[in-house]
């Protein structure tokens, strides 16, 4: 078979490989805490969904709608049972269980979204149930609870800590919004999602340097396009200054979008942060095929500097995500974070290179390897590209960057462009391979 039938077989295998099918989730239960350090005290709000009670089993009427008259027990029983599952602790000392406050009301309103406007809520003495006009009847599947926990102290600042995510509710995901504010007035936020999991208001910089180093390792671990791009500098046989040229152009991208995505003032919004990771795949297939074409130098530094941009970026977003960890050691969990993904991928590349190496060692032709090399990231590419890609169509895009809805709307063209772009580079590669060959026969002859 030749170098052209090859090279269309090969294509014709990646570009035909099935897309794998999106399942949708539920919408997630949102628990709302707010957690506020004082002189002598120490205070948590929280407003909690009824949905997220049903083991409380809440009273309610023939008509569905909570019985308010024969609530207030249950409501002790609620108030005594979350604040459990807070578990509040001081240093390693669990503090006893606070006083309770609570207040239902029939509907979401804004009096969680700041602090202050939460503590206006408790600020006088008031019934445990909330009446306003309207609101006797109140839905368990669409009321929600506020409480409010006072926990006398005389510890020191920030030796707290606390249990979040310690609800369940049946077959639905608990997120636990959190807003944590300091002594000094400062506000860190942050979203807990998944298990129970405890949360130290101000750790210790030695704490926070090995959790965002094995946070680091784990997502490096996890990230196969990384990997592969790793692999994609060591596919043709190189001198190693070029491939470390190749990775210094890489890990400079990667480190800036890193800082810059980690440290923004809020997290990527979910169509950005998709735009991003298709970036990233459609990148990889480019680098995947620079080993066909073999550009020049300058290219392979300018995709690898273009791809360590935008995977810089998804790793920032996953950073974003852990940085409410961090306390107040900010650039401490930023370093110890990116310190090993850099040096982790750098030591991958000086490990996969002689093992590549291996395979053109085993007589196979040079041509040959490289193709089949270059496939398995190609196929990685493509299948990120249009996997996200759709996630991204089931997105209503209206009010967001013009840029990206645009393109989004326009995905047809987008992988007309990159298939055109992959016949175009295998046909060079082709008609390069067929040159070389006679021009290395008539060298020989002269």
């Amino acid at each position: 078979m030749d170098g052209r039938r090859l090279s269309f077989v090969l294509l014709t295998a990646l570009v035909a490989a099935p897309v794998v099918p999106l399942r949708a989730h539920d919408v997630p239960l949102e628990v709302v805490t707010i957690v506020s350090v004082e002189e002598s005290r120490l205070l948590v709000l929280a407003r909690i969904p009824i949905a997220v009670l049903a083991d409380a089993h809440l009273p309610t009427r023939p008509d569905g709608f909570l019985n308010l008259q024969a609530i207030e027990g249950p409501l002790r029983a609620v108030a005594g049972d979350v604040a459990k599952n807070l578990d509040v602790m001081a240093a390693d000392r669990p503090l006893p269980l606070p006083s309770a406050v609570w207040a239902l009301l029939p509907r979401a309103d804004a009096s969680f979204d700041t602090y202050d406007a939460a503590r206006a809520r408790f600020a006088a003495p008031r019934a445990p149930v909330e009446v306003r006009a309207n609101s006797n009847n109140i839905d368990p599947g669409k009321g929600l609870l506020d409480l409010q926990f006072e926990y006398p102290t005389s510890s020191t600042e920030g030796h707290f800590s606390v249990r979040f995510n310690g609800l369940r509710a049946a077959n639905q995901a608990v997120h636990t919004h959190v807003q944590y504010v300091t002594a000094a007035h400062a506000t860190r936020t942050f979203t807990v999602v998944g298990g129970p999991e405890r949360v130290s208001l101000e750790p210790g910089r030695s704490t926070v340097a090995l959790q965002f180093a094995r946070v680091g390792i784990e997502l490096l671990a996890k990230s196969p396009e990384h990997l592969l791009f790793l692999l994609c500098l060591v596919i043709p046989p190189r001198p190693i200054r070029t491939v470390l040229g190749a990775f210094g152009a890489f890990a400079v991208g990667h480190v800036v979008a890193l800082a810059a995505s980690g440290l923004m003032p809020r997290a990527m919004d979910l169509p950005v942060l998709l735009a991003v990771q298709t970036a990233a795949a459609a990148i990889l297939v480019v680098a995947a095929l620079q080993n066909i074409t073999e550009p020049r130098l300058v290219w392979i530094r300018i995709v690898s500097g273009v791809f360590g941009l935008v995977d810089g970026a998804s790793f920032g977003s996953a950073y974003r995500d852990a940085w409410m960890f961090a306390g107040s050691h900010t650039l401490v969990s930023l370093v110890s974070f990116a310190a090993p993904v850099v040096l982790g991928s750098l030591w991958l590349l000086l490990i996969v290179q002689p093992v590549v190496g291996l395979v053109y060692r085993s007589g196979l032709p040079q041509r040959i390897a490289i193709i089949l090399l270059s496939a398995i990231p190609v196929h990685t590419g493509l299948h990120g590209v249009l996997d996200r890609g759709s996630q991204l169509l089931e997105l209503d895009l209206a009010g967001t960057d013009p840029a990206l809805f645009v393109l989004t709307r326009h995905w047809q063209g987008v992988l007309l462009a990159l298939g055109l772009a992959i016949l175009s580079t295998i046909a060079v590669a082709t008609l390069r391979a067929g040159v070389s060959t006679p021009r290395s026969r008539l060298h020989s002859l002269r």
